[in-house]
């Protein structure tokens, strides 16, 4: 080796041994639960801890039963990377691809907060993916950005589709384990929150589409009252939504599943058969694709979603002193998903009853409006748009701080921006837009994303979403008629609902939900 050779190595290795020495002296965010140490990872200030079990793996002979809290335990736990997300068959062309492979030992927790946080507010949320896609690993739900903004964020997996809702005759007690996943992390939040900086009686609950569906059934469950003290719901404000079918229809689809992979019969022998079953076999057939398509057997095999058990989930109407008494942000995106069946737009008009000619003069005043269009209007305003003031209305005569939302911003890199899809919105509320969309983001993207995370951030502190430098958004109970709107210019504007006179008359005659 010559003199050139062996200055270079040595150079090397102290470079390595530099490297080592800061590594080593760096210290591991580290908290201590009943369940034993949790070590997480630092980065830019945020530290993660990503893949904290919060009940047994459900697997086994705990395949459909309610989730089991984790064992306390000396061990020490690295959670310094996402866990399985849930068993699913990925939908290739979802808004928020998943990070991991899909298991059913998927039960974890994720959170983000900042070193030295105290009593901080809690931010939790739930992913959506129509109840049988969806996970926390997505990289437009990394939370760093609201811990950046001292709050406490934290994210979670729940069981989907047949693992997650299924009754079967053999399977006692609700079908809807993912529902109690749910509950089951709630409480592990308010329990452990303030080991990781949070205030536990400071908690907002967050989710997207079937992520808001699971907020409105926590806010109708008794058992969540008082555990957190806001909500936001983003497509998804059907506050008294009812599931497709009751425990005993279920049961019928789920002994039609049993017979369709050769289980026939209904006892202890059926239920230990169902549950050796290989995980993509009871996975098999069930995607956003199939729900959108209502393909093959899907609603004769799968109970399409949650299920009205009478306990975790009822269809009875829910009276006024029900309601957890929360303050509610609740919106929807300016192109979101709808649907109506309807041939023609005089069945369209005549669901409107006596008001059918206003319809018409309101949804094809040229007349001359393409079927489709005006189908998914009517779809659309009464799936998304007409229920956030059902929702907002109802919290608001409760006393509660009530705020409704329409987000239309698109991103300059897409063609066309004629209006923000569903699920289109949540890069820009989590600041995560830089994740989404890459070196395609503008700095218009990102000031449009920097005013409605502001607004969020400011809603999961004080129940209030205004602050320095946003224009005001009001109260439902100051301005009923009114909406927050961010559209292409990226500005929050705050001014009458330019659909308000649809939503009104799609709200007498469809919606049934709320008052």
């Amino acid at each position: 080796m010559n003199i050139f050779s062996k200055a270079f190595s040595i150079a090397i290795a102290n470079t390595l041994l530099i490297a080592s020495l800061a590594q080593a002296n760096q210290q591991v965010p580290t908290v201590k639960l009943d369940q034993g140490e949790i070590q997480g990872i630092e980065q830019n200030g945020v530290q993660a801890f990503l893949g904290i079990p919060y009940a047994h793996p459900p697997v086994g002979d705990l395949r459909w039963a309610a989730p089991v809290p984790v064992s306390k335990s000396d061990h020490t736990y690295k959670a310094d990377d996402y866990r399985n997300d849930c068993m699913q068959i990925p939908f290739p062309s979802d808004a928020a691809p998943l990070g991991t492979e899909p298991a059913e030992d998927c039960l974890y927790m994720n959170v983000w907060t900042k070193a030295g946080n105290k009593s901080n507010p809690v931010l939790v949320w739930i992913h959506g993916g129509g109840f049988v896609n969806g996970g926390a690993s997505p990289d437009v739900y990394n939370g760093s950005a609201f811990a950046r903004d001292d709050l406490v964020f934290i994210s979670f997996n729940y069981r989907l589709a047949r693992f997650g809702y299924f009754a079967h005759p053999a399977i006692k007690g609700s079908p809807n384990f993912g529902i109690q996943d749910q509950l089951l992390a709630i409480k592990w939040i308010v329990n452990n929150a303030k080991m990781f900086g949070g205030d536990p009686n400071n908690i907002t609950v967050m989710g997207e589409s079937a992520g808001g569906f699971s907020v409105n059934y926590l806010l109708r469950n008794p058992d969540m009252h008082g555990l957190f003290r806001r909500a936001i719901v983003m497509s998804g404000s059907y506050l008294e939504h009812n599931p497709a079918h009751n425990t005993a229809a279920a049961a019928k689809i789920g002994a039609n599943f049993a017979e369709k992979v050769g289980i026939s019969s209904d006892g202890a022998e059926a239920l230990a058969a169902l549950r050796a079953l290989p995980a993509d076999k009871v996975a098999e057939g069930i995607n956003l694709a199939s729900l959108f398509q209502r393909s093959s057997d899907f609603g004769t095999t799968y109970a399409e979603g949650p299920i009205d058990d009478g306990e975790t989930i009822t269809s009875k109407p829910i009276s006024d002193a029900e309601l957890n008494p929360v303050d509610v942000m609740v919106g929807s995106n300016s192109k979101d998903i709808g649907s109506l069946s309807a041939q023609s737009k005089q069945e369209v008009y005549a669901k409107f009853g006596a008001d059918a000619d206003r319809a018409k003069q309101l949804y094809d005043p040229g007349g001359d409006a393409p079927l489709e269009q005006v189908v998914y209007n009517v779809g659309q305003d009464y799936m998304m748009q007409a229920p956030v003031g059902s929702m907002a209305k109802r919290y608001s005569q409760l006393g509660h701080n009530a705020y409704a939302y329409r987000f239309g911003y698109v991103a300059e890199s897409l063609n066309p921006r004629d209006g923000a899809p569903h699920a289109s919105e949540i890069p820009f509320f989590f600041n995560t837009e830089d994740a989404k969309y890459g070196e395609a983001t503008t700095s218009l993207d990102r000031q449009a994303a920097d005013n409605i995370h502001r607004y969020v951030v400011n809603f999961a502190r004080t129940g209030n979403p205004n602050g320095q430098g946003l224009p005001e958004w009001k109260s439902y109970s100051d301005a009923p008629d009114q909406i927050l709107r961010i559209e292409n210019d990226a500005q929050p504007v705050f001014n009458r609902d330019p659909i308000g006179e649809r939503l009104e008359l799609v709200r007498k005659h469809l919606v049934k939900h709320g008052k």
